[in-house]
């Protein structure tokens, strides 16, 4: 089945910036390989995009259409000190969607999982203590995939966690 590409027009079904092909280029010029079969590698196209469309609200800028299905495209952006077309889908944007494909090979990009527990709590001078990494839920930076996404997200030093 093939994935159904926004284009910049505000695909109102879109599912994905990037085909499966476009990700095998960028991960083989990376020097690593995505599976051969599009049926493998188009559902970690959509995980990427599902993280992706967490951010929806932080994206610079303001979505073209109501009907359109993803974050992109978007009018009243800035990038680097220049306006960017209404129509564009940044490069920036599709690499981060290819390298969150790539990550998502070996670790689940959204995990469903518990806050971390608080074990203590002090209340003279406040003072909590969470439980220990692995008994709760964890802090996963995706630094490459947060590296090609800034200077499409409001404030210069949006760091993105998942937890």
């Amino acid at each position: 089945m093939a994935l159904v590409i926004e284009d910049g027009t505000g695909v109102a079904n879109a599912e994905s910036y990037v085909t499966a092909l476009e990700a095998r280029a960028f991960a083989l010029k990376r020097g690593i390989t995505l599976n051969a079969d599009d049926a493998v590698v188009e559902p970690l196209l959509i995980q990427a995009m599902d993280w992706l469309e967490a951010l929806r609200l932080r994206f610079i800028g303001y979505e073209q259409s109501e009907a359109q299905a993803l974050a992109w495209p978007r009018y009243g952006v800035v990038i680097f000190g220049y306006l960017a077309a209404n129509e564009l889908i940044p490069e920036q944007l599709k690499n981060a969607q290819m390298q969150l494909c790539i990550d998502a090979q070996t670790t689940t990009l959204q995990p469903t999982s518990a806050a971390k527990e608080v074990t203590k709590n002090k209340v003279g001078e406040l003072e909590k203590q969470f439980a220990e990494s692995g008994t709760g839920g964890d802090t996963t930076q995706f630094v490459k995939a947060q590296g090609f996404l800034k200077p499409l997200l409001n404030g210069i030093n949006y760091d993105v966690v998942r937890v």
